[in-house]
């Protein structure tokens, strides 16, 4: 019922982890419609949205993408480089601003106004050792503030940007154009259910996140091409996979 309130198809699986405030945090995401929603009690939902679908842009991987916290919408912002250490996805909405910065190789740091506020790490590889049929595992978030809004910023983020070496990308497979409103090709494609292995089970950009084989390919990454592309991540192809 909580999911139907919050505008989620019951098609599109949801799933949960401990908030900080002792409440689950929901998860549930379509990487094929590219968006995500993440909610629970006592906070403003934050949604992800790409009407148009999205396209990777080298410069700018953000671009398509809407984001809202609650009432507010969101600036998104990426700042990539040569040096992984110093790259970073802000979100600003509602007077706040979060930025996610690059920690190690396998894990980002949630700030909220310069504050550290969560630890985001891809699973351990042992953890996506999970049955065929199974969902894997969402990003493991180790909360550094009891404020309910911080642990679903930092939920949004785990579930659809880059972590580790891969701050500042985007966690969905790229289209080389958007498709027109009117196009019927793009229902003929394959639904991606997000529980396999394999690139043609998780959408274009199934490698390289952490969450499947743990390479890296151009092809995955979009705006980075190194270290783990993270763009749809191995659980993450579309038809609700709900997360991860």
């Amino acid at each position: 019922r909580r999911a139907a309130a919050e505008g989620v198809p019951l098609w599109i699986a949801r799933r949960q982890a401990p908030g900080p405030h002792g409440r689950p945090v929901w998860v549930a995401v379509d990487r094929r419609l590219v968006r995500a929603d993440v909610w629970t009690e006592d906070a403003p939902p934050a949604r992800l949205r790409g009407p148009r679908g999205w396209t990777a842009e080298p410069n700018d991987p953000v671009r398509g993408l809407t984001v809202t916290v609650g009432a507010w919408p969101a600036t998104l912002g990426a700042t990539l480089g040569w040096r992984k250490s110093k790259r970073s996805l802000s979100l600003a909405a509602g007077g706040a601003v979060w930025r996610l910065t690059r920690d190690d190789a396998t894990s980002s740091r949630l700030l909220r106004d310069e504050r550290p506020v969560a630890l985001l790490s891809r699973p351990a590889t042992i953890d996506t050792l999970v049955a065929e049929d199974a969902l894997l595992p969402l990003a493991r978030v180790a909360h550094e503030s009891a404020d309910p809004v911080d642990a679903v910023v930092a939920h949004l983020c785990g579930v659809a940007f880059g972590l580790g070496d891969a701050t500042g990308t985007v966690r969905f497979g790229s289209r080389r154009q958007p498709p027109d409103e009117d196009e019927p090709l793009v229902w003929e494609l394959p639904w991606h259910t997000g529980l396999g292995r394999g690139r043609d089970d998780s959408g274009p950009g199934a490698s390289g996140d952490g969450w499947s084989d743990g390479g890296s390919s151009g092809a995955d990454g979009g705006s980075s091409g190194d270290g783990g592309g993270f763009f749809g991540g191995g659980d993450g192809g579309s038809g609700g996979d709900g997360g991860g």
